[in-house]
């Protein structure tokens, strides 16, 4: 989710009105050129750059080559310039704005005549939250809320400047309990108001806020990933997690009648770790066959003429084809050449079938460990053509062992591979047949067990 975002006039998110003054002040006692100036030591070549924070940009560039560190080759890339004009960067590298916020993948375009900072892949790298208003730009730390640099509009453009960092050792006075629970990052009041019982949240709850008590009373407004972050980022919601209440919240909101009679012998915290949480799907275990194990029986009709006829070992049909013909639509070459698990046969001599006759496809598959045989398809019309892919389609469904009655609706599938040569005409020339088991089995192994369960005769 883009966390850049428009912004009302006098309206920053984190920000009290205070912060927001001193930011806009922070701004009005530098110029773009001293940008660097504060982070001198950390990067003296920032200094007198220009840098535009770009909402539309979609890499970081420069066109300063002596800016950039770590710099390598790439692949060529293509870049847009505002002027309309492409250009091909072959280079980048990373570019450090201050302490706090360091540029990756910055293109180096050489006529680039200006720095630009891309807040999409600001966003996605650097971890940031970045606020637009009509006057600044704010870009804070994600976890911490930290301001990290700002940027101040001038005719429609935003210049990136740096934040000024302080470390503070010691505090006279008192701040006002607003700031602090702003910088705390603690609910607002809109949002405390809206708790069970409408807590009053004066100074003096407050002061009592983490006990708890108070946390427990938040605790089933949230659900487990904002417990979590909470959790991440505060000792005191640690703590209280260890108590069963919070895993209580969590299992009333899934399964409310669970509090009408708590479950017996056991904990909130295990009934979620259980049900609650996805499990983890275990590894399959290899099967007891092999494809060397199995012998496939291909038959293809044309309405009631024999078109093709072989008997292929089953780790023959993994090898695939011997080569792939010219003349296939790009759709099916990627098919072809990619990596998953396939079951493919070379069709030769090809095979010419004409429009408008029936075709249809029957498959056996015998062990040679023992004299069983099973079927896997018999006699399936070709009823439909992908001409997406060039592909005629068949399938049936398997008849699976009485020792598994409850495995049912799988499908085995036969296509025929065609050549194109960029359309379908009044005749097929099929070069290949594919054998797949796509609704349940994608992996070799994965088809060894579905095969196993069949009904062995």
């Amino acid at each position: 989710m883009d966390n850049s975002k428009k912004e009302p006039q006098n309206s920053t998110p984190g920000f009290s009105c205070a912060p927001v003054q001193q930011t806009k002040a922070i701004l009005a006692n530098s110029s773009v050129s001293d940008a660097g100036a504060s982070s001198k030591k950390l990067h003296d070549r920032m200094q007198n750059l220009r840098w535009i924070i770009d909402s539309g940009a979609s890499h970081h560039m420069t066109g300063n080559y002596g800016c950039i560190d770590d710099i390598c080759d790439i692949k060529p890339t293509i870049v847009s310039l505002p002027n309309g004009e492409q250009i091909v960067a072959k280079h980048e590298g990373s570019v450090v704005l201050n302490e706090g916020l360091v540029l990756q993948r910055v293109l180096y375009v050489p006529s680039l005549d200006c720095n630009l900072i891309s807040v999409n892949q600001l966003i996605k790298t650097s971890r940031c939250f970045v606020t637009f208003t009509d006057e600044i730009c704010v870009i804070q730390d994600h976890n911490t809320r930290m301001l990290i640099g700002v940027g101040e509009q001038r005719d429609g453009i935003y210049y990136f400047h740096q934040a000024a960092s302080a470390k503070v050792f010691h505090m006279h006075g008192k701040e006002p309990y607003e700031l602090w629970h702003q910088r705390m990052g603690h609910p607002s009041k809109q949002v405390t108001s809206l708790l069970n019982g409408s807590l009053d949240l004066t100074n003096q709850i407050m002061d009592h806020w983490f006990y708890n008590e108070a946390l427990k009373v938040v605790f089933p407004l949230l659900d487990s990933k904002d417990l979590a972050s909470c959790m991440l980022v505060c000792r005191q919601w640690r703590d209280n997690a260890s108590d069963d209440y919070i895993w209580k919240c969590i299992c009333t909101k899934k399964w409310p009648s669970i509090t009408k009679k708590p479950p017996f012998g056991t904990t909130y915290h295990r009934l979620f770790v259980t049900f609650c949480k996805p499990p983890l799907q275990p590894p399959l275990p290899l099967a007891r066959l092999s494809l060397n194990d199995l012998v496939f029986y291909i038959d293809l009709w044309s309405d009631k003429t024999l078109i093709y006829s072989n008997a292929v070992l089953g780790s023959a049909l993994l090898v695939g084809l011997n080569t792939i013909p010219a003349g296939i639509s790009d759709v099916l070459g990627s098919h072809l050449e990619n990596s998953d698990c396939k079951m493919l046969l070379q069709l030769e001599p090809k095979i010419t079938i004409p429009q408008g006759v029936t075709v249809t496809a029957s498959v056996l598959v015998a062990r040679t460990d023992t004299d069983k045989m099973a079927c896997i398809m018999h006699k399936s019309i070709f009823d439909y053509i992908d001409l997406t892919t060039s592909r005629a389609l068949s399938y049936d469904y398997l008849k699976f062992s009485p020792r598994h009655p409850f495995v049912s609706d799988i499908r085995a599938w036969v296509s025929l591979l065609i050549l194109t040569n960029g359309s379908i005409g009044m005749n097929m020339d099929v070069f290949g047949l594919e054998i797949d088991f796509c609704d349940v089995a994608r992996s070799e192994n994965e088809i060894i067990w579905l095969l196993d369960m069949l009904d062995w005769k």
